[in-house]
């Protein structure tokens, strides 16, 4: 799987907002993103989160040996860079 870590938005810097967005998300059958819903989340990092998630690339998902599309939940943690060394 290759993740893609969400980059803090410095407009958002000031009022050290921090948190997590949630989705309902579609993985194709190639493991890329396809259509994916926010379910909830602070609206000024929902960009960010969402910017890094449609970079995400998953292993397929194989049924009988051929990939398919996994319905899944996604979480994304969005904080400033200075909480991810705490």
């Amino acid at each position: 799987m290759t993740k893609v870590d969400p980059v803090y938005p410095w407009l958002v810097g000031r009022m050290r907002i921090q948190g997590t967005v949630k989705y309902d998300v579609l993985i194709l059958a190639d493991g890329t993103i396809g259509q994916l819903t926010i379910k909830s989340g602070p609206k000024p990092l929902q960009e960010a989160a969402t910017e890094a998630l449609r970079q995400w690339v998953f292993k397929p998902t194989l049924v009988n040996g051929e990939p398919v599309e996994v319905s899944t939940q996604i979480e994304i943690e969005v904080r400033p860079a200075e909480a991810h060394a705490m």
